[in-house]
């Protein structure tokens, strides 16, 4: 059985009551961020599985370990008796929701494209643990959330903005990406968003071309520091001779899930200290 995605909430809903569907009490999450979004939905208690790297609540530290997103074992899978599997549309490879598929087990879709799509899966997934309370006073918070930070950050002057997932290959965001999405709710412009692909391949010398005002690191705290000493032989990008490189938190940043608000408000913050920077340097016709 397939799980409806958030728009088709009432039409899955209507499907348990014909059919006798019960809440799932014995749940494997096939990506990080769906473990967040599952315990934001009031069903952290349910999780009997998980993948690597997902540490997020704490407690999931500790649950058997299922494989990667990329590579699930499906014997441990299996053995764990789960009766809902969340998996990540854009991750979870499709011959393993294929084997899910064969084998019987319910599954919930995970693909949120947008930030306002968060709060919607948990509303979703609320539906689906029969913890609607629990999961709409969630959403409800981080609706008010991104609500305030539209209001205080999305203004003038707009600084043209470089992510960076990776270094070798250089890999940052593309338009429809949500970091993408991010910056341009907090009044920036992402320097790739004329690039379809979530997460583009791109070269150096494009990006000292197109000169960001800002570069924003993702990686780990080793991979930042070594990335900030290699942008240093860029002096003439002005996000490099002004300083303005800053190291993002990418746990928050790079998963999909509740977290990602926390980290958009971070990224906010640090647009709008460059912001203040920016405008004693602009002249009036420029400041929009």
């Amino acid at each position: 059985m397939h799980v409806a995605k958030a728009p088709l909430a009432g039409l899955f809903l209507w499907l348990w009551l014909a059919t006798g569907w019960t809440a799932p009490l014995r749940i494997v999450v096939l990506a990080p961020h769906a473990g967040e979004l599952v315990c934001a939905a009031g069903g952290c208690d349910r999780i009997v599985g998980v993948v690597d790297y997902t540490d997020f609540p704490p407690e999931l530290k500790k649950r058997p370990r299922v494989g990667n997103y990329t590579a699930v074992d499906m014997e441990r899978l299996l053995a764990l008796k789960p009766d809902l599997v969340v998996v990540w549309d854009s991750g979870t490879p499709k011959s393993v929701i294929e084997r899910l598929e064969r084998f019987g087990l319910p599954l919930f879709h995970s693909h949120p494209h947008t930030l306002d799509d968060i709060p919607a899966e948990i509303e979703t997934l609320g539906t689906v643990l029969g913890t609607q309370r629990t999961a709409a006073t969630a959403a409800h918070i981080l609706r008010a959330q991104l609500a305030a930070l539209r209001h205080a950050f999305n203004h003038p002057p707009h600084p043209k903005v470089f992510y960076q997932i990776w270094d070798a290959p250089l890999i940052t965001v593309g338009r429809d990406q949500f970091i993408s999405q991010a910056i341009h709710l907090c009044g920036g412009r992402n320097l790739f968003a004329d690039l379809s692909h979530p997460a583009p391949t791109v070269n150096i010398e494009t990006v000292v071309r197109r000169n960001p005002d800002v570069i924003l690191l993702g990686g780990n705290r080793d991979r930042q520091r070594q990335w900030l000493k290699a942008w240093q032989q860029w002096p003439q990008v002005t996000a490099v001779r002004q300083h303005w490189i800053y190291p993002m938190p990418a746990d928050l940043l790079q998963r999909p899930g509740p977290r990602l608000i926390a980290g958009t408000a971070i990224l906010c913050h640090v647009l709008e200290k460059t912001r203040a920077q920016m405008r004693p340097h602009l002249r009036p016709s420029s400041r929009k």
